[in-house]
């Protein structure tokens, strides 16, 4: 072979292993990405309700329905600032900035407040169905009367507050058992605290607060009105002692689940 061939062929192979090269090396940066791309978080939004104890809420994630929460607070006409309720209000707080959504947003009564990110408040009213969509996407847990919590090993949380005062799972598990007598004697303090204990029990667990709120915070005031811990001897009577057996009804139509139809177990 003559020195001019091997001297062509010797060009020919470095320019196929610089082709070579070359392709290797865009292989591996358009797998990589540019340098300064980086990956972003799923946008996720987390809901809770207040309800008075924690709870575990759930969470928005898919694109759709991302997308209808952004426009369903878009272009909303501002109303004057009130105070939030202690029960019942929905709490929205994304996982990121960049999601393109406030800070957080709070949403009662047909009204939305909403923190933006440099942390100015606005008041909105919801006139699009905020409320109604976030009950439509809400994870439902059943309600469970006083016959499970009585005898369930486990609660999901180690005491409650009932009334104003704080009581351990030994002692509400003693409300609970406690008769509250018959006739017009009867403790309405008890017939009350007995389906009271039992709705606190169910918001922690996660059942939706929105259907009894206002009724537990009722309850709530119904005996903080009577001086000392449970019992509390109200003759049910009385007329304080009906107004606690009326709130009581309405507290076990909820955990016998005749509100929240739509519930999983």
């Amino acid at each position: 072979m003559s020195e001019q061939r091997r001297f062509k062929m010797h060009l020919d192979s470095g320019r196929w292993s610089k082709i070579v090269a070359v392709i290797v090396a865009a292989g591996i940066a358009l797998a990589a990405g540019p340098a300064s791309a980086q990956v972003q978080p799923q946008v996720a939004v987390t809901v809770q309700v207040r309800s008075g104890v924690a709870n575990p809420g759930w969470t928005i994630t898919d694109a759709a329905d991302l997308a209808q929460l952004q426009a369903l607070i878009a272009g909303l006409a501002p109303v004057a600032a009130v105070t939030p309720p202690s029960f019942g209000a929905f709490r929205l707080v994304p996982n990121s900035a960049t999601s393109g959504l406030p800070k957080s947003i709070l949403v009662f009564g047909g009204i939305l407040q909403i923190v933006n990110q440099d942390n100015s408040t606005q008041f909105l009213q919801d006139s699009k169905g905020l409320a109604a969509f976030l009950v439509s996407k809400a994870t439902l847990k059943c309600p469970e009367g006083l016959g499970f919590w009585k005898n369930q090993s486990t609660w999901p949380v180690p005491s409650l507050t009932v009334g104003g005062q704080t009581y351990t799972r030994a002692q509400l598990l003693t409300i609970l058992n406690t008769p509250p007598g018959t006739g017009g004697r009867a403790d309405a303090s008890l017939i009350l605290a007995r389906q009271l204990i039992p709705a606190k029990l169910n918001l922690a667990s996660g059942s939706l607060s929105v259907p009894i709120g206002s009724t537990i915070a009722g309850a709530d005031a119904q005996l903080a009105g009577s001086p000392g811990t449970l019992p509390l001897r109200v003759e049910v009577s009385s007329t304080a002692g009906q107004a606690m057996v009326n709130t009581a009804a309405g507290l076990e139509s909820f955990n016998q689940r005749q509100v929240t139809p739509s519930c999983s177990p």
